[in-house]
This record gives C-alpha cells, structure tokens and sequence, in this order.
C-alpha cells in the first residue's frame, strides 16, 4: 500500500493540473488554421515527419494547404503537418512551404513562428545576391520575419506560463502576486513589440 506523505487531496490536485498542462500544450501546439503554399512538384505527403515512413499519403503539386503543426523531426529539419482540401493530412518538410504573410491574417495567436524562422533564415542564408544592391532591403525585411517568428515563439511560452498559473490558482494552489503580474507584463511587451516589428514589415 502507497503511503502519502501530503494530504490525498492535494495530491489529487497536482496530477489533475498536470494532466490539464499537458492538454494546454498539446492544444496551443496544435489548434492552427494558417494557409501555406506548396512550392514545388512532385513532393511526397508523408504519413510521419520521416523521409523512410511510408507509403506516401499523396504526391504533391503547388497547391495551398493548411498548416496544423510543425516539429523539429530526426533529420534536423523543420517538418510541418497540413491538412489538403480534399481533407488528407501528412506531413512535409517546411523548405517547400511558403508561408504566405500576405494572404493570412498576421496575430500572435495564430502565427506559426518556427515556420516562420525557417522560411526566413532559407530566405537570408541561400537567395541573397551579394552584388544586388537590394540586398540591405532584402535582408532587413526578412529579419523582420525571423523577429517576428522569435517573439511569436515567446509569446507562446509565456501565455502557457501564464495559463498555467491561471489554472493552478484556481484549483487552491498558491501563486505569488510577483511572479503572476510579471508574466502578464512580458505577455503586453511582447505583443507591443510584435505590433511594432509588424508595422515595420508592412512598410518595408
């Protein structure tokens, strides 16, 4: 028989705000609705983030999708997991997406930051001509995105952070005043300087 040390109450209390955590994350990981661009022909639609994992769920034109989540996969590639018009969903490497700033709507919630990076950075790192005299231009408004993809990514985190507090507060467990008024300064901040990051964008 288990001997609990702390009152099964408050231990009951731990694990239910565990298991809601880990529902928080999975949600705000997964809860996307953004549309992207297949650039390329001829790509596979693979059923895992794994270039070996098969069969293929769909070979793939350029065509719009949507994006429902992204992950670092094995290869140490940006995968991104989409979702077709005709309702098929897999998963395809986020150098043949474009993430198509133009044509979604730009908050915080809903952008995909790691996307976002790693279109900006292919952007900056192998289509800058050096002898183009554009290429400040080029390389600043592509900054802008990667930025705007790093505050994203914060922004995230500390909502999480913040939730999470939220919900423990509600479940009797005792939150400091500090801590839990600091994080929502850092959530404002963040969406402040996302919103002057964006403006820059725009006029870029």
């Amino acid at each position: 028989m288990i001997k609990f040390n702390r009152p099964r109450s408050l231990w009951l209390n731990r694990v239910v705000l565990g298991l809601l955590f880990c529902l928080l994350m999975s949600l705000s990981a997964s809860a996307w609705a953004y549309q992207v661009q297949i650039t390329q022909s001829n790509l596979q639609l693979k059923p895992q983030p794994d270039l070996r994992s098969g069969p293929e769920v769909q070979r793939l034109g350029p065509q719009r999708a949507l994006l429902i989540g992204s992950t670092f996969a094995a290869d140490g590639e940006l995968w991104c997991r989409i979702s077709l018009a005709n309702r098929k969903s897999g998963w395809l490497q986020a150098r043949y997406l474009d993430p198509m700033l133009k044509n979604n709507s730009l908050s915080l919630q809903d952008l995909p930051g790691a996307l976002l990076f790693d279109h900006a950075q292919r952007e900056v790192l192998y289509k800058s001509n050096l002898n183009s005299p554009s290429l400040k231009a080029h390389l600043r408004r592509w900054s802008l995105v990667m930025e705007m993809g790093i505050l994203k990514e914060r922004w995230d985190g500390t909502r999480n952070r913040l939730n999470f507090l939220e919900i423990s507060r509600r479940a009797g467990v005792k939150i400091s005043d500090g801590e839990y008024r600091a994080l929502q300064l850092e959530v404002r901040t963040v969406e402040q300087k996302f919103q002057r990051v964006l403006a820059e964008w725009q006029r870029s």
